[in-house]
């Protein structure tokens, strides 16, 4: 199973978004994916058309000592998706501390060891909170992941972020992450100057694929739905399919590489 990890540079940045509608993209290009939200803000669902009263996810079946498949559920195009869900801060702090002594809680529950070989060749999109509040059972998926991807932004606010902060230069000690720009706004100077002076420091970890501020994403996640449902000739879901299509070049290249070595 290929596993895509993201999360963002601060909150704020779209990593939700991102999360939810990589997963579609993959489906369109005939790519089996499914996504898993380890944010405590339980978003990623609005964007697969689940009622926003349910308040199911993996969480809650964890402290039902279930398994996170079993709060899996299917959006109207069959593609799977897990729900982080929503406790009480009782409920919260209580599971919080389990994972907190067991770090390896979550990389191991959401590995799938007897999986068949079609499984296996999945992939795995898994959301976790922004950089600022990554906790040490988060630190096993970040460094086991095929591919981490950091949500940033063109403002100065992201900017001195990854200059600056000391949870980006942390998280660049645990794993490669790749940074992906988010709602670039292509008539404002200040958004392509900033893209320019990232492209500039960053080559080497961005990824080069603009994803572009649009409309129709807010208007998509408002009708419960991924952009490319809401808006499948949008230049949002133009940017998502050709993000899928980089992440699968890519992986690919690397698995390519290390079969050769």
């Amino acid at each position: 199973m290929k596993r895509i990890v993201i999360t963002g540079i601060r909150g704020g940045v779209g990593a939700t978004t991102v999360a939810a509608n990589l997963t579609m993209a993959f489906h369109s290009i005939d790519q089996q994916a499914h996504a898993i939200d380890a944010n405590p803000a339980n978003l990623m669902r609005l964007h697969f058309c689940m009622e926003p009263s349910n308040t199911d996810g993996w969480i809650v079946r964890k402290l039902d000592g279930e398994t996170w498949q079993q709060a899996g559920y299917q959006n109207s195009r069959q593609i799977a998706f897990v729900p982080f869900g929503q406790v009480s801060d009782d409920q919260y702090q209580l599971a919080l501390a389990d994972l907190q002594q067991h770090p390896r809680t979550l990389v191991e529950s959401f590995t799938l060891p007897n999986a068949s070989m079609k499984v296996k060749e999945n992939w795995q999109i898994i959301l976790l909170p922004e950089v600022s509040s990554l906790d040490s059972f988060h630190f096993p998926l970040l460094e086991e992941a095929d591919l981490v991807v950091c949500v940033t932004r063109t403002d100065i606010q992201s900017y001195l972020s990854l200059q600056q902060g000391r949870h980006y230069q942390n998280l660049l000690k645990m794993c490669q992450p790749r940074l992906l720009i988010n709602g670039f706004q292509p008539a404002s100077p200040i958004s392509r100057d900033m893209q320019l002076v990232m492209q500039n420091e960053y080559e080497r970890t961005l990824i080069p694929v603009l994803m572009h501020d649009d409309t129709a994403i807010a208007e998509s996640v408002a009708n419960l739905a991924s952009v490319l449902e809401g808006a499948p000739y949008s230049q949002a879901a133009q940017d998502y399919h050709s993000l899928a299509f980089w992440c699968l070049s890519h992986l690919n290249q690397a698995q390519s590489v290390s079969s050769n070595v």
